[in-house]
């Protein structure tokens, strides 16, 4: 399946939960711009994310596009700005994910382990995590497992 189905079915899976947890439950409330706007980018990340593992997929152009334009402001930050307060982070992060989008591509089997259910728990517990907000892990694992179905393998441990 490409990149566009896994988008289509992912997001609106994702947002039909979305909105069922957003109703049955207190998770997302209150409503404000950063729950909506975490949203918004789970439903839409974590259904490409599995794909992290082919070297031409379109959430490695995404990330790739993403570190280099960090990289990019951090400089045009140390020549425009007085405070170079954030310029390392800029760079630095910058170079850590194009540096490790490129690496696991390259040495990562397609459907290998990022095709798993142990991923998609992972990652939803580090949304989790990072967010403190379950109903937005729930999302995260759930959009990314959307993946797994579509590829004919939900139930792949390893």
């Amino acid at each position: 399946m490409n990149w566009k189905n896994h988008l289509k079915y992912g997001v609106v899976l994702t947002s039909l939960l979305a909105i069922g947890l957003f109703l049955g439950t207190s998770w997302f409330n209150p409503l404000n711009f950063e729950i909506l706007a975490s949203m918004v980018l789970i439903i839409i990340v974590s259904p490409l994310l599995p794909d992290v593992d082919h070297p031409i997929s379109k959430i490695n152009q995404i990330l790739t596009i993403t570190g280099i334009l960090l990289m990019i402001s951090g400089v045009m930050l140390y020549f425009t700005t007085e405070s170079y307060k954030y310029l390392n982070v800029f760079i630095i992060v910058g170079m850590i994910i194009v540096s490790v989008t490129f690496i696991n591509a390259k040495y990562s089997k397609h459907r290998g382990i990022w095709h798993s259910l142990t991923i998609t728990l992972i990652y939803g517990l580090l949304v989790c995590f990072l967010t403190k907000n379950i109903g937005l892990g729930i999302l995260a694992s759930f959009g990314y497992y959307t993946h797994l179905l579509c590829d004919k393998i939900p139930f792949k441990v390893f």
